[in-house]
Formats: C-alpha cells, sequence, structure tokens
C-alpha cells in the first residue's frame, strides 16, 4: 500500500508540475507576443515620422529659397537701377534728353 500511495504522489506531483511547465509557457509566449506586437508598432511609428521629418525637412529647403529669393528682391529693390525701372514702367517718366515715341493709331478705315 504504501507503494501505491507513494506512486500516487508522485503522478499527482508529475501532472501538478506538467501544469505548473505549461502555465509558464504560456505567459512567456503572451510576454513575447505582446513584446513583437509592441515592436511591430514602434517600427511603423518611426517609419511614419521619418516620412513626416522628410517632408519637412523639404519644406525647410523651400522656405530657404524662397527667403534667398526674397532678400535678394529687397537688396534690388534698393538700387538706383530699380527705382529708374519704376519710374519708366509706372510713372511713365524719362531721362534728360530722352524722348518717349507712341505710335499713332491709323485708322483702319
Amino acid at each position: 500500500m504504501k507503494n501505491s500511495t507513494t506512486k500516487k504522489k508522485k503522478q499527482r506531483v508529475t501532472r501538478q508540475n506538467r501544469i505548473q511547465t505549461r502555465m509558464i509557457i504560456l505567459i512567456v509566449c503572451i510576454v513575447l507576443g505582446a513584446v513583437l506586437y509592441n515592436g511591430h508598432r514602434i517600427k511603423l511609428k518611426e517609419q511614419e515620422y521619418a516620412a513626416v521629418e522628410q517632408e519637412l525637412d523639404m519644406q525647410i529647403a523651400e522656405a530657404k529659397e524662397e527667403q534667398k529669393e526674397l532678400d535678394e528682391q529687397a537688396e534690388y529693390q534698393k538700387t538706383d537701377a530699380y527705382k529708374e525701372e519704376v519710374a519708366r514702367e509706372q510713372f511713365g517718366m524719362v531721362k534728360e534728353g530722352e524722348y518717349i515715341l507712341k505710335q499713332r493709331d491709323t485708322g483702319s478705315n
């Protein structure tokens, strides 16, 4: 009888050990799955942020180019050549000794 009770105890302990082992394996699998899932989400976010960063870099480059053009235009507007251009185009002014030639309308009759 002693032998059969010892055998039953060993079987119970062995069964409990198997159940515990399976539970540990299940928990490890769940944790591993969660880590892999979060890693994948982080990688996707990283790609998204890289695309946004690239777009912002392009916008910065465009803004710098536009700023350069505006600076050049502002410098040109300070010159006498610009003032003369505006005076001629907008106000019809001429330099001393110059004449304005206008084309006559020749009637088509």
